[in-house]
């Protein structure tokens, strides 16, 4: 494997969130990569519809199928509740987009949801004056969650969304079966411990790098310190509030992005449900089979969950009082104030988890976190209500 595909997988990580402002632990992209944009467009409708969970899963949708497609090759990627962020190396980028251009086809079908899909080649962003790094975010061992700085993904975004000469625009495939194995949102939504689930964007307002860092280092000492100086404290995934049902809610939306076309959707849809029954089954009653332990992943699925990230915004959904979201509200009004930041809030009674499991036994699989009621892109809201009246 060439030292440009191993580039993600040999980089040393961090295991400490606060680390994320330690320069040494970020390198530059390789130029031959690219990124890959995508969004639900009009999710803000669906969800004030009612539709969070389905925007929501159609957004974890997207990582999952690059992963099945790349067959667990080891690439950067970020969730960011109504879509995501992806980096990868030219090789993979057209059986990616393939695979991606059948969700965007499937999701129209079956959910009505359209969902928008570009990617611009990181050479193109740094011959515009954008730069981009990466960051390696050790949950543990074998799980990681990229993080990312630079301005590169932002104007990715922008580019993307506006369809700018230099963006390439993804067009629904006529097959509408993407490979997405492993993609659950089998568990009840996740409630407060401690009074609400706080969902944040916050995000420097200043182009310098170095000014942007000291932002971000203030940012995370202020927010670390309102949180009982212990982030993971905050992590609205616990032991008391992970449960599952015999059969979940959402069966009807795992069966549709499960089926592979290859069998009667009928016949599909009874094994798929008497799957699910048993394995969630060994769940509740905490029964283990074969390799499976169902206590280990467990507490696995708790420490790997993403409720923190940064992408050159900071991204989190946290479980906190009254009190806390208070002052973190009040310290980010003071940074805006200050014309420091920009930043977005939700607030909700309920987290959601979305679980992309590559190996349940092996310690291989990442939960997705977003607030209930459409926490990231309600946020979001705010936060692009600020950057239009800057």
């Amino acid at each position: 494997m060439s030292v440009e595909l191993q580039f993600y997988q040999n980089m040393a990580p961090f295991k400490n969130f606060s680390e994320l402002s330690i320069a040494d632990y970020f390198h530059n992209v390789p130029e031959s990569w690219y990124v890959i944009i995508t969004d639900v467009r009009g999710s803000t409708k669906a969800i004030q519809e009612g539709r969070y969970k389905q925007v929501n899963i159609i957004g974890a949708s997207c990582i999952s199928s690059a992963v099945n497609v790349m067959e667990n090759y080891e690439f950067p990627f970020v969730f960011g509740g109504d879509g995501a962020t992806m980096l990868i190396p030219q090789k993979y980028l057209n059986s990616v987009c393939e695979s991606l251009r059948a969700l965007k086809s499937l999701a129209e079908s079956d959910f009505n949801l359209e969902l928008r899909v570009g990617y611009i080649a990181v050479q193109a962003l740094k011959a515009q004056g954008h730069n981009l790094l990466i960051g390696k975010y050790e949950l543990t061992p074998g799980n990681y969650l990229a993080q990312f700085k630079g301005t590169a993904l932002a104007y990715a975004e922008t580019m993307i969304k506006n369809n700018v000469q230099g963006a390439t625009i993804l067009e629904p495939s006529v097959n509408k079966n993407p490979s997405l194995q492993g993609l659950s949102c089998r568990l009840n939504p996740l409630k407060s411990k401690r009074g609400l689930v706080l969902t944040l964007l916050c995000m420097s307002r200043l182009s310098d790098s170095k000014v942007s860092e000291e932002i971000l280092k203030e940012v995370l000492l202020n927010l670390r310190g309102i949180l009982n100086n212990d982030f993971e404290s905050a992590s609205p995934v616990s032991a008391n509030n992970i449960n599952w049902s015999f059969l979940p809610k959402s069966l009807k939306e795992e069966v549709v992005l499960s089926h592979d076309g290859r069998s009667f959707y009928l016949i599909y849809f009874i094994k798929k449900m008497i799957s699910i029954f048993l394995e969630n089954t060994l769940l509740i009653f905490n029964k283990s089979i074969g390799a499976f332990n169902s206590q280990k992943y467990k507490s696995e699925l708790i420490l790997n969950s993403d409720f923190k990230k940064y992408d050159g915004t900071l991204r989190m959904v946290i479980d906190c009082s009254l009190e806390q979201a208070e002052k973190i509200s009040a310290l980010f009004e003071q940074l805006y104030r200050q014309k420091k930041i920009y930043y977005g809030t939700h607030r909700s009674k309920e987290a959601l988890m979305t679980c992309m499991v590559q190996s349940a036994s092996n310690n291989l699989h990442t939960h997705f976190i977003d607030g209930s009621d459409g926490g990231y892109a309600m946020a979001a809201v705010m936060f692009k209500k600020q950057l239009k009246e800057s």
